[in-house]
């Protein structure tokens, strides 16, 4: 129903005009064009310079750029992200024990089902991620933290259950809430559209037109989205996994001093933006020294492209040393890196390999500042 209400918006809204875009494939091209059509079951048309058309699969697409897109600032109080993806800087604007809604300055009300919420943060503090979690968790203003299961979000707060009892928490008291780590679902095509203010919306349907982009929610909302408030389109094909969507098999952490450190999905060991030498990445791990991580592959693998590096957050007394492991066999490095050092490219052969294994070891400093980023860490299949 929703990809057929698309399909008529669109031809309602009659031949679209083509969008000056960059487009990067998984196997490192890029091209620039005008995006004449976008289907994630279809693929998109591209119009290049010299009048000619190229169709080109979803799969094949890393992500589509509106190049000179311009950042605007984060408006709202809070931070939701959901565990498929969708991360926006909002208002909580009503809810019940089934689905929420939220405003977002440009996007207006859009709509989450509860089990796919991820967390919820005072968009003014950083979130750190704990690693996999069996409960849900509200930390409050003033630190505390209550674990039990979210029942229910509204625009009043949220009603945490602990055995039998009902808990109401307010907004003005509350932090954060994360929830459990989920089981692993199959999916169909999807897209990731980045917004100008960092925010971005999981797509399970789109197409083009004058109007901008026609989207189909994983929640079954329709929406027209301007193409002037997107930055970029981040194709989630079944040829690539982002690392940090992957929970690993084992972690351990061993740092000189105090308690261990937890591993971060996608922002750096500080619950920052994840930033190597002035290039930032939105997709990638944070680690700080010593750790090692494994993850179970399943054979099925072609290589793992990623970008690591000491994060910018860290400082002069970083020094780390990161080796790459497949089947217990060193396959990159040591790489040592450094402060202020540029992003360093690996690129790995899996072969079919069975198992990932990261290790970053201790430098010359021990753990002070070892703030180690694995930046656009990715898996490809053929």
């Amino acid at each position: 129903m929703n990809v057929l209400l698309l399909l008529l918006l669109a031809v309602a809204q009659g031949a679209p005009t083509p969008y000056r875009v960059d487009v990067r494939t998984l196997d490192g091209r890029a091209v620039q064009a005008q995006l004449v059509k976008c289907s994630l079951d279809k693929g998109v048309e591209l119009r290049l310079d010299d009048g000619r058309s190229v169709r080109m699969a979803c799969d094949d697409i890393d992500e589509i750029v509106w190049p000179g897109a311009r950042d605007v600032p984060q408006s709202g109080a809070w931070i939701v992200q959901t565990w498929d993806g969708d991360r926006l800087a909002c208002s909580i604007d009503s809810g019940d024990e089934d689905q929420f809604s939220v405003r977002h300055a440009t996007l207006g009300v859009i709509q989450f089902d509860l089990d796919r919420l991820k967390s919820i943060a005072r968009a003014d503090g950083a979130l750190r991620s704990s690693g996999p979690s069996d409960e849900d968790v509200v930390t409050l203003a003033g630190g505390n933290q209550l674990a039990g299961l979210v029942i229910g979000v509204s625009k009043e707060g949220v009603v945490l259950a602990q055995g039998e009892q009902r808990r109401k928490i307010g907004w003005k008291d509350l932090k954060s809430v994360s929830t459990a780590t989920p089981e692993a679902k199959e999916h169909g095509p999807r897209c990731l559209l980045y917004m100008t203010d960092e925010s971005r919306l999981l797509a399970t349907a789109l197409s083009v037109s004058d109007g901008g982009f026609h989207v189909a929610t994983a929640s079954g909302q329709a929406i027209v989205i301007s193409a002037g408030t997107i930055s970029k389109i981040e194709m989630l094909g079944s040829r690539r996994t982002w690392l940090s969507e992957l929970t690993p098999t084992r972690y351990t952490s061993r740092p000189y001093l105090g308690a261990p450190f937890a591993w971060q999905a996608d922002q750096n060991v500080r619950a920052g933006l994840l930033s190597i030498n002035g290039q930032t990445c939105t997709r990638g791990l944070g680690l700080q020294s010593a750790c090692s991580v494994n993850w179970n592959l399943g054979g099925k693998l072609d290589r793992l492209a990623l970008q690591c590096g000491i994060d910018d957050a860290a400082g002069p007394w970083a020094d780390a040393d990161l080796t790459i492991r497949v089947d217990g066999r060193i396959v990159s490095g040591p790489h040592n890196l450094r402060f202020k050092q540029s992003a360093k490219l690996v690129e790995v052969k899996l072969n079919g390999g069975k198992e990932l294994t990261i290790d970053v070891e201790f430098g010359k400093n021990g753990d002070v500042q070892d703030f180690v980023d694995l930046g656009g860490a990715a898996l490809i299949r053929r």
